[in-house]
Parts: structure tokens; sequence; C-alpha cells
């Protein structure tokens, strides 16, 4: 599959990883292959997992600077760096 910011909307739900990578390409207003692997930032199969066993895990990291964060309900947050009013925070 080739994955594009419209083909990666289908499955959106089902991954947290496309969720994040989606907002972040959407927000820079770029196509998701033309961004750094997102495991240069973070484990995505750790990510994975934290949602699929749930509970009350957070994590937090940086990704083409953007602080992002992810709770065990797979909850998304995405806050340009350096915006410390969360005026810039959208969740996925």
């Amino acid at each position: 599959m080739v994955y594009t910011r419209n083909s990666l909307r289908a499955d959106a739900a089902d991954s947290v990883t496309e969720r994040i990578l989606i907002s972040v390409a959407d927000r820079e207003g770029t196509d998701v292959l033309s961004m750094p692997p997102l495991y240069e930032s973070v484990d995505p199969d750790a990510l994975e997992q934290l949602v699929a066993f749930g509970g009350v895990a957070e994590i937090s990291f940086t990704y083409l600077g953007y602080d992002v964060t992810v709770d065990g309900d797979g909850n998304v947050r995405v806050r340009k760096l350096g915006n410390s009013s969360g005026g810039d925070a959208v969740r996925v």
C-alpha cells in the first residue's frame, strides 16, 4: 500500500502511529512519505502496545518540531513546540 495522507485516512482509526503521521503531515502541508520516519523519534510498536493494553500510561516525545503525547486510551495530542499556550494543540 502507498501511504499518502488520503490513503491513510481510511485506516487511521486502527493505528495510533498513522494518526500521528497524518496529523503532523496535515499541519506541515506535506505528504507522509516526505517526512522523516517516526521510528527515528519513538518506537512505533511500543506506541501500539501502549494503546492495545490501555490503562493510565502516557508517553510524550518530539517529532518534526511537534510535542506528541499518546495516552493508554489511544488519544493523541499534537502541539507545535514553542507554543506554551496550548492553543495550537490538536487531539486526533
